[in-house]
């Protein structure tokens, strides 16, 4: 990846994601997945000071208008919404380019599509390889 933040480190997504802890205050994350992923996210950033975990798109808007983040995760595809497939774009538009995205989508289209509609600050990494190689330092 080109330019990476500075509390990024994405040289090959089957090594090592690194996140900075003392960079990072305040994480939103889009999500439906009650059984696994949402309780992963939860314990993964728990020492955040703000963690914003959401399945729907007008919570998430909203969220993302009152709020800065300093780091995004959007899933691709999410079965609660009538505008599943587009959650995540709509979303996308409204962050501020400065913010920094990480699609954890195992859809591998529609996150690459996410990806490439929107280059600056965001990446594509499967949950699968977020879950395993994830390092908070």
């Amino acid at each position: 990846m080109n330019n990476e933040p500075e509390w990024y480190s994405y040289t090959n997504p089957k090594i090592k994601i690194s996140i900075l802890k003392e960079k990072v205050k305040k994480v939103f994350v889009l999500e439906d997945d009650e059984n696994e992923r949402i309780p992963w996210f939860k314990k993964t950033f728990s020492f955040v000071d703000y963690l914003m975990i959401t399945k729907s798109i007008k919570v998430g808007l909203a969220e993302i208008h009152n709020e800065k983040f300093d780091l995004i995760f959007l899933d691709h595809d999410l079965e609660t919404d009538e505008q599943a497939t587009t959650l995540g774009y709509d979303i996308r538009k409204t962050i501020n380019r400065e913010t920094e995205c990480i699609v954890h989508s195992m859809n591998p289209t529609g996150a690459g599509n996410l990806v490439k509609s929107h280059p600056f600050n965001i990446v594509h990494v499967p949950y699968f390889m977020l879950q395993k190689n994830l390092e908070i330092v």
